[in-house]
């Protein structure tokens, strides 16, 4: 990995080239896709799934990204039900922030997704158990 100064520094470089030319850029941080990206292509398994803004893409998970506040002992059961991307330790609890599946409730109060969430929940990653695994690829579950 980058540090702070280093990984700014990439940055620049690839905002002042991205003026002259197109830019393949392919990573797992969501904060360098949108630093830096004006348009981002969301590709699983050689399908495209998405052609946009990290705007558009982040107003597309709207309604599914939501906060609640839960025991320690509820977080594993809602870790289950749900793609968990935040868990912070408060004094009454874990304040987590999770994902929904396209056909479930959320469990809390909805909020503004962020970039990685609004990734997740265009690949609509299920929990184990219910159909998918966490990298997206269905089961088998009739075998």
């Amino acid at each position: 990995g980058l540090d702070v100064e280093s990984r700014n520094r990439l940055r620049e470089s690839l905002l002042s080239v991205a003026e002259e030319r197109i830019i393949l850029f392919s990573t797992h941080i969501a904060s360098d896709v949108a630093a830096t990206a004006s348009r981002i292509l969301l590709m699983n398994e050689g399908r495209l799934l998405f052609d946009g803004s990290a705007g558009e893409l982040i107003q597309e998970a709207h309604g599914r990204v939501f906060e609640c506040l839960v025991p320690d002992d509820e977080l594993r059961e809602l870790s289950k039900r749900y793609r968990v991307t935040t868990r912070i330790r408060t004094l009454e609890g874990i304040r987590a922030r999770a994902v929904a599946g396209a056909h479930q409730e959320p469990a809390g109060t909805i909020v503004r997704p962020n970039l990685e969430e609004a990734y997740l929940a265009k690949l609509d990653l299920a929990p184990q158990g219910e159909g998918r695994r966490r990298d997206g690829s269905l089961l088998d579950l009739g075998a």
